[in-house]
């Protein structure tokens, strides 16, 4: 999700899933995009299911495989070749440091080019989507940096009043309104 300000939910389930989302997964992409800033690439796994680790079917993909074996996962037509793409983009990577220089680009669907990615906005763009329809660039609308800044602030808020800053590295939150009292690295080990 993204956007600033409340959010109407018609679950406690709804507001659970967001709250896991941009809490322990969404966030993070931010917050290492902005710490590698100018430096990575920045992918969105929307192909088959697009579920939890489903992009390991592709990363591991063998031309060779009984997909009979995958039931459990039925497999877009072509496949095997989005595959292909998609494991050029990882091995030119480990090859090079740059996802396109061995990318697959005579192929169907092809590896186009991967743009790095920007963070400059609310939302992260340059953003490649590997999709059932094979890639297109995106921005990503569930890193907004409104609602990660939130993120940023209850671990700087939790960090500082439990003691457990790291000495000289102090982040600062808007949220507690209250004086810590103390040293926010007593309990630091």
């Amino acid at each position: 999700m993204s956007g600033d300000g409340p959010r109407n939910y018609s679950t406690q389930r709804d507001r659970l899933i967001d709250y896991v989302g941009e809490s322990g997964f969404q966030c993070n992409v931010r917050f290492l995009t902005n710490a590698y800033d100018g430096k990575n690439y920045n992918l969105q796994y929307s192909a088959t299911t697009g579920l939890h680790a489903v992009d390991l079917l592709p990363t591991f993909y063998n031309l060779n495989l009984d997909v009979s074996l995958l039931e459990a996962f039925p497999l877009v037509p072509g496949f095997g070749s989005f595959a292909q793409a998609y494991q050029s983009y990882l091995t030119s990577h480990a090859r090079s440091g740059n996802p396109n220089t061995y990318k697959k680009t005579f192929n169907i669907p092809p590896a186009i080019t991967w743009p790095k990615a920007n963070n400059a906005g609310d939302v992260i763009s340059g953003v490649l989507d590997a999709g059932d329809l094979g890639f297109s660039i995106i921005t990503d609308g569930q890193t907004a940096r409104s609602r990660c800044d939130f993120w940023k602030d209850v671990a700087a808020a939790v960090t500082n009043l439990g003691g457990y800053a790291p000495p000289g590295s102090v982040v600062q939150s808007d949220l507690t309104g209250v004086d810590v009292g103390g040293d926010p690295s007593a309990n630091y080990a």
